[in-house]
Formats: structure tokens, C-alpha cells, sequence
């Protein structure tokens, strides 16, 4: 855990501590543990509702009555919001800069752009989508809601199945079911499309690490592409975000 944490935030006084019941661990903590224990994705989401139930009591909040699933989504955008503040301290020379702003106006949705589905891109309506997709709408939109790849980084959910229940239920995971659900709804039945859609809301969500995975898979890439491409790496620590 302590390598896969690059080397932070996690040593055998902690671990230690949450064995025996004297703290918990945070969300990133438990996602590394999982993932090196290779837990299912239902024993992922029994830990995951535990935790959340654990946090929820130490601020005075009742996990029975209060909506577990906007809690932990709240949690998610919060982390995301602090990355982002982070993100904009990356130091890069001026060619770098200007090709990152290119590459950001080619595949990033613009904030208040209006998406497929006519909900705009912003940080509001993330907590939209997340209650779209906990929402149960008619079978005939649950059935169609499975098989969709739903890869986002820092979590190892691929591919959507049937059943919110047997679905990660981290709050992007949330959000993007509800992009599929809403799709469905007005009737974009084609796979492509609702996939693109997507594709749009998860680059909306994970900026930098769209950018990192576009030069990444790019054909061939001059020096300029080469040093940004370093420079985002190498700042990666700066770009982890919860379960």
C-alpha cells in the first residue's frame, strides 16, 4: 500500500491503527487495499458502504436516513476540486503551455457547454447525473443500461452490468450511469452515441488525465508533445482522486 501510495500516506503505525479500530482509512486508502487484496466488486462496495457509514457517524450524520450515495459523491467532487487547485500549480515552459491549452479546447468539453443529453457540463451538474443514476427508472431503461465501458481513472470498474447493486458505486461511477440512464430516456438507443456521450463526461470530469492518456496513445510525438507528456507524469501524484 505504501509503494502503490507513492511512498505517502500510509506506514505500518497506520495500518496498525486501522486494524485495531483506532482510526479509518480514507477512501484512497481503502480503493489500494481492495485492489491489492483483488477484492469483487461486491465485497469492493460492502467495505466502501461500511466506511461510508463510519464517516458519515463521526460527523454526526445518520447513514440511515441521510442519501449515502450523494455523501460519498460529495467526497468525490470535493477531491476532485482540490486536484484541480493543484493541477494549476504544474510549472511548464511556454510551448508546453500553449500546446496543453490546444489539446484542452479539442477534447475537453467547455464549462456551462451544453452536452447530448441538454445537461451542461459543470460541477452542478455532477450531483444531477449522480441522482439520475441512483434513481430506478422503468425496466426497459435498467435493461439497456449494462455493457457500456465506464473506465475513469483511480478505479478499476470497466464495464457497466446489470443491477446498481452489482455496479461500482463510487459518485463518478454514479454520474456516468446517470449520463447512460438520461441517453436512454430520450431515446439515443445507438451504443456509439451513448459511449461518445461518455467518453465527453468522463475527459469533463478527469481533464489532466485525459490530456495524459491522449499523448499517450498519439501516433508519434515531437519534443514539445514529449516534454508535456513528461511534465504531467511526472506531477501524476498531484492527480489522485477518491473511490
Amino acid at each position: 500500500m505504501w509503494e502503490r501510495l507513492d511512498y505517502s500516506e500510509m506506514d505500518s503505525s497506520v495500518l496498525s491503527k486501522v486494524i485495531n479500530g483506532q482510526r479509518l482509512f480514507t477512501f484512497k486508502q481503502l480503493r489500494v487495499f481492495c485492489d491489492i487484496m483483488n477484492f469483487s466488486h461486491k465485497q469492493r462496495n460492502m467495505l466502501f458502504d461500511a466506511l461510508t457509514n463510519d464517516k458519515m457517524m463521526n460527523e454526526g450524520l445518520d447513514y440511515k436516513k441521510e442519501n449515502k450515495f450523494l455523501y460519498r459523491a460529495k467526497l468525490n467532487n470535493q477531491a476532485n476540486t482540490t486536484n484541480s487547485k493543484r493541477k494549476s500549480m504544474i510549472l511548464l515552459d511556454n510551448r508546453s503551455r500553449i500546446l496543453l491549452k490546444k489539446i484542452f479546447s479539442e477534447i475537453i468539453p467547455k464549462t456551462n457547454e451544453l452536452s447530448k443529453i441538454g445537461i451542461k457540463f459543470s460541477n452542478k451538474s455532477y450531483y444531477l447525473l449522480v441522482n439520475k443514476g441512483i434513481q430506478k427508472y422503468r425496466p426497459f431503461v435498467e435493461n439497456k443500461s449494462s455493457d457500456f465501458d465506464v473506465s475513469i481513472p483511480y478505479c478499476g470498474f470497466k464495464k457497466t452490468v446489470e443491477g446498481l447493486e452489482n455496479n461500482c458505486k463510487c459518485g463518478y461511477h454514479l454520474a456516468l450511469y446517470g449520463v447512460i440512464k438520461e441517453c436512454i430516456v430520450q431515446k439515443i438507443f445507438s451504443k456509439d452515441a451513448i459511449q461518445a456521450e461518455l467518453k465527453k463526461w468522463v475527459s469533463f470530469f478527469f481533464p489532466m488525465e485525459s490530456v495524459i492518456y491522449y499523448l499517450e496513445n498519439l501516433s508519434s510525438r515531437d519534443n514539445t508533445t514529449t516534454i508535456l507528456l513528461h511534465n504531467l507524469k511526472r506531477n501524476s501524484r498531484l492527480l489522485q482522486g477518491y473511490n
